[in-house]
């Protein structure tokens, strides 16, 4: 009977023991779905403050160019035209042929000069011996194939001069820096300034709207340099440089 017996509490045990665990499984199972479910309730606590940091200035970032810098373009700007540069070599004083014309001088006759001063080199070159002018303030310079005119003001300064050439002679007058001179033709003339205009205040008073007699104008180093011919299919007959006036007046000495 004792022998038997020790068996049976043995298995009792067994099923006790298997019965606790799952009812523990079970229990935790319902305390699992109940914590799940908002079924049992937790103690409400204060939210507690995040601890910060303390701030330290954040260093500067240092950018690495990872190319060319860009540029912004700039506000376009029209660029001037250029004056034509003369590729004439510099003039010989024993020959007007070689002076230049220009909007700032004839050779060595300068616009804004006293006229003793521009003059004293003509000597030998041209001369103004028959320059016979009841007006004070003109003389004529001839020789060497050129008619130099210089107009003076009040207080003999040079205000204009005006070039034509000697029909008696084959030597040449003086020239622009274009190439253009009395004697050159007006197709010549046209395609050396193609800006040319009618002169404004000359009083030669063209019959034909395009016709040049009486004066086709440019400027030049900001002077007028105008060029007058006797009719429309004639060859320019004078060259005239101003900085007031942009054609020679009709008569120099009445």
């Amino acid at each position: 009977m004792l022998e038997h017996a020790a068996p049976r509490r043995s298995r009792r045990r067994r099923t006790t023991g298997i019965t606790l665990g799952v009812v523990g499984v079970l229990l935790l199972g319902a305390a699992g779905g109940g914590v799940a479910f908002g079924v049992i309730p937790t103690p409400l606590t204060a939210d507690q403050p995040t601890a910060t940091a303390p701030s330290s200035p954040s260093p500067t970032a240092v950018e690495t160019p990872t190319g060319a810098p860009v540029v912004e373009d700039p506000t376009p700007v029209a660029t001037p035209t250029p004056t034509p540069t003369s590729t004439r070599p510099p003039y010989a004083l024993a020959d007007p042929s070689t002076w230049t014309i220009s909007g700032t001088e004839v050779g060595p006759v300068a616009l804004g000069g006293q006229l003793a001063e521009e003059t004293d080199d003509l000597e030998g070159v041209l001369s103004d011996e028959y320059s016979t002018c009841n007006n004070p303030r003109v003389s004529f310079w001839a020789g060497g194939g050129t008619l130099l005119t210089i107009i003076t003001g009040d207080d003999g300064r040079i205000e204009a001069l005006s070039v034509r050439g000697l029909a008696e002679t084959t030597e040449r007058p003086p020239t622009t820096a274009a190439g253009i001179r009395p004697g050159s033709t007006v197709e010549a003339l046209r395609a050396a300034y193609p800006d040319l205009r009618r002169s404004s205040t000359s009083d030669r008073d063209p019959s034909v709207a395009d016709d040049p007699y009486g004066g086709l104008t440019t400027t030049i180093d900001g002077s007028f340099v105008t060029f007058s011919t006797r009719g429309p299919d004639l060859p320019v007959d004078e060259v005239w440089v101003s900085r007031t006036r942009d054609a020679p007046p009709s008569e120099y000495c009445n």
